[in-house]
């Protein structure tokens, strides 16, 4: 019987592990689409970044 409970919560509890990953996915399948309506990527970011960091190495030290 402590053998059967312990499959069913095993049971369970891959049953909201699995629930939880779709969720998950789509959520972010959500927020990438809004981040591409704002013209964000990770391209672009990293661009960005370089670009500032070059400046910021361009410029004279003190």
């Amino acid at each position: 019987m402590l053998e059967t409970a312990k499959t069913t919560l095993r049971v369970k509890f891959s049953y909201f592990m699995i629930a939880l990953t779709v969720v998950g996915c789509i959520t972010m399948v959500v927020r990438g689409k809004q981040a591409m309506k704002r013209h964000e990527s990770l391209m672009s970011i990293n661009l960005e970044k370089k670009a500032q960091l070059r400046a910021e190495g361009a410029s004279p030290k003190p």
